[in-house]
């Protein structure tokens, strides 16, 4: 654990990380490493700080509503919007987009807000991606958590998940919590971006943890845990999502080279960066919690060797196969409401242009192309074909684009 220790040292000496911590867990074991700051200018970082953990917030949303569907109290497969049921927006395959085009804070932070925003249905992006990764729907199906427990998404979630899973640091409402005692990105603490996340997107990114609780709600997902019997991990739930991802109600996940299914989430709010792996088959769990906007690369990284170095298992790396078909069909105009993506062919290569930036991306077989230099799920530029088997969306990452010429 020597070298990861001291990537974590160096990313706080280097400026990339403000504070970061490293847990890892085997059985019943757990094992932790904390460097720097809770934020800029700030106490010491230990195990024990509260860290928003942004979207590692879903495994448990998902978990909520396993659970809720266990007690007979919601169905999954029940429509929500349109042909969208609750399952399949936990797997993002619902065909929202990842926009609202109203104002969440607007909303409020009342018991209310989650209600006020799936009563306008119709500011949802109706995208109609096979896979996009959208918080849209986390919302909506927060609400309908909500709903089928008779209690507000915080109550419930810290009844049905955060506690049984034994996550003693953890809650969901930020309006609650003391600034002084959380990981913060600004220089003062009570301007830190979690302390204002908007009401209605608790459900999507809205628990802050310690390490420790990461680590459990981990466990409790494992064979015999607290929410072991949920489901929530089967195998059977997992689908192609991106690159060689795979994707499941809440977890993403890639498979070893003997088969064994390593599952996740990795997050991203203001200056905070997380990421959790774990291995059911194994007992054995990691996560990375860090505030710093240049820490991302250094989170996945650290997870990435952290999971090799407990299990022995690695990432394969992409299969690269035989183009689906001639670049020039890739070429085009791609749009949802927030970005625009122009993709030309540029040699053996596409140039995919968003905004000011521009990439190349080299084909990686069938409708998926490789950037050179990032990392996933970022380097991956997938195509998805519509009804009539022609192009008709662009992923570059996670979030998908219509096409539009």
């Amino acid at each position: 654990m020597d070298d990861l220790i001291n990537a974590l040292d160096s990313a706080v000496t280097t400026g990339l990380a403000d504070g970061i911590v490293l847990g890892v867990r085997v059985g019943e074991r757990v094992d932790t490493h904390a460097a720097g700051r809770r934020g800029p200018g700030g106490k010491p970082l230990t195990d024990g700080t509260p860290f928003p953990v942004c979207s590692i917030t879903k495994p448990a949303t998902s978990a909520l509503l396993h659970a809720l569907a266990a007690d007979g109290l919601l169905d999954l497969d029940a429509p929500v919007l349109g042909a969208a049921t609750v399952r399949s927006l936990l797997r993002h395959t619902g065909g929202v987009g990842p926009d609202w085009g109203g104002d969440l804070e607007a909303l409020g932070n009342g018991d209310g807000a989650l209600a006020a925003y799936a009563a306008r249905p119709d500011l949802i992006e109706d995208l109609g991606a096979p896979w996009s990764y959208g918080n849209p729907g986390y919302w909506l199906v927060g609400h309908r958590a909500a709903v089928a427990a008779g209690t507000t998404f915080e109550a419930a979630l810290r009844e049905r998940v955060l506690a049984p899973a034994g996550m003693t640091g953890a809650d969901c409402r930020p309006w609650a919590d003391d600034a002084s005692l959380l990981a913060h990105d600004d220089a003062d603490p009570r301007r830190s971006s979690y302390l204002s996340m908007p009401r209605a997107r608790i459900s999507s990114g809205g628990v802050r943890a310690t390490v420790h609780d990461v680590l459990a709600l981990a466990a409790a997902t494992w064979p015999g845990g607290a929410l072991g019997d949920l489901g929530v991990l089967g195998a059977a739930d997992f689908a192609d999502a991106y690159g060689d991802r795979l994707w499941g109600p809440g977890w993403e996940a890639w498979r070893a080279a003997d088969g064994t299914v390593v599952a996740g989430h990795s997050g991203v709010y203001g200056g905070f960066r997380t990421r959790l792996w774990s291995v059911p088959s194994r007992r054995t769990a990691v996560a990375v919690l860090a505030v710093g906007r240049g820490s991302e690369d250094v989170v996945l990284d650290v997870a990435t060797r952290a999971i090799a170095a407990s299990t022995g298992l690695e990432e394969p790396r992409p299969a690269i196969g035989d183009q689906a078909r001639p670049l020039a069909d890739y070429a085009g105009t791609y749009a949802r409401r927030s970005a625009r993506h122009e993709v030309s062919v540029d040699g053996e290569a596409l140039r995919v242009t968003t905004g000011g930036e521009t990439v190349l991306a080299r084909p990686a077989g069938n409708d998926r192309f490789l950037v050179d230099g990032t990392v996933s799920p970022r380097r991956h530029v997938d195509f998805l074909p519509g009804a009539s088997g022609a192009v008709a969306f662009i992923r570059p990452g996670l979030l998908a684009a219509r096409r539009v010429s």
